[in-house]
C-alpha cells in the first residue's frame, strides 16, 4: 500500500507469476532431463501426466524466473502498470525466495554438487535425487548406505540467495533509475550462478561446449541485465516515477 499498490492487483500478480513460473521451472527441467521424467511412460496419457508430477524431478531455477517474468510482464502490461520500479521493489524478495527455496533442493537431494573431502561436504541416501542419479550413472553401487561426499551446492545457492537480497535490498535507496536494482540483481545472480556451476554435476556441458545449460543462460542473463543498465542510464529516467504510487486510483478501478 506504501507504494500504492492496489491489493488485488498484487494478488493476481503473485498468481499469474506463480503459475508462469512453475510451468516455465517444469518445462526447462523437462527439457533438461526428459529421459529421467518420461522413463516408462508409455501412450499420451502417461507422458502427460509424468511431465506433472513433480514427484519425478522438478523444477529449473532460471526456467522459473524467465516462466515468472512472462506472467509478470504480462499482466503488468494489460494492466497498465509500470513494470521496472515494481521489480525494484520485489527483486529483494525474489532472491528470498531463491534462498529458501534451494533449502528445499537440498532435502530433495537435487542440484547436487561434484564429490568433494572439504569439511562442510555432504551425502544423500538411497531415497534421494542424487543417490538415484548418481547410482543410475554408475558412480554408487545399490546396496550403498549412501553416495559420496559431494559439494553442498544447494547451500552455496541458499547463502548466494540471501545475500544478493541484502545487496538488492540495500541497494534500493541509492537507485538512480527504475529498474536499477532489478538490473543488478540480474548481473549478480548470471555471475554466481555461472561459478556456482562448476562445482555442480547434476548438469553436463551443452552445444558442443563445457558450459551447462544454466551457465549459457546465465551469459544470456547477465547480458539482459547489462543492457538493461546502458539503456536506463541513456534514458535518463530518473527514480522520481518510483516515489509516488505506481498504481493510480483511475487504473485501480480501471482495472476492474
Amino acid at each position: 500500500k506504501g507504494a500504492g499498490l492496489d491489493p488485488n492487483f498484487v494478488f493476481d500478480l503473485t498468481f499469474w507469476t506463480l503459475i508462469f513460473g512453475v510451468l516455465g521451472g517444469r518445462l526447462f527441467y523437462i527439457i533438461q532431463h526428459g529421459d529421467v521424467v518420461f522413463a516408462g511412460a508409455q501412450g499420451l496419457g502417461q507422458k502427460l501426466f509424468a511431465a506433472i508430477n513433480l514427484s519425478r524431478g522438478g523444477l529449473v531455477l532460471i526456467g522459473a524466473m524467465l516462466g515468472g517474468a512472462v506472467g509478470f510482464f504480462g499482466l503488468c502490461y494489460r494492466r497498465g502498470i509500470a513494470a521496472l520500479p515494481l521489480l525494484d521493489l520485489l527483486t529483494p524478495s525474489i532472491f528470498v525466495g531463491v534462498g529458501f527455496g534451494r533449502i528445499g533442493c537440498l532435502l530433495y537431494g537435487c542440484c547436487y554438487g561434484d564429490p568433494s573431502s572439504l569439511p562442510w561436504a555432504v551425502t544423500f541416501g538411497p531415497e534421494s535425487a542424487a543417490f538415484e542419479a548418481l547410482m543410475q550413472r554408475g558412480f554408487v553401487l545399490p546396496s550403498a548406505a549412501a553416495c559420496m561426499p559431494l559439494h553442498p551446492t544447494q547451500v552455496y545457492s541458499s547463502i548466494n540467495g540471501f545475500l544478493l537480497a541484502l545487496v538488492t535490498w540495500a541497494y534500493y535507496r541509492h537507485r538512480r533509475h527504475g529498474g536499477d536494482v532489478f538490473a543488478i540483481g540480474m548481473m549478480l545472480y548470471a555471475i554466481t550462478r555461472f561459478l556456482i556451476e562448476f562445482v555442480r554435476a547434476d548438469e553436463l556441458g551443452q552445444l558442443g561446449t563445457g558450459l551447462t545449460i544454466s551457465q549459457l543462460l546465465s551469459l544470456g542473463l547477465f547480458a539482459v541485465g547489462l543492457g538493461l543498465t546502458l539503456w536506463l542510464r541513456r534514458s535518463g529516467t530518473s527514480t522520481a516515477a518510483t516515489t509516488t504510487p505506481l498504481v493510480s486510483v483511475d487504473v485501480r478501478h480501471a482495472a476492474h
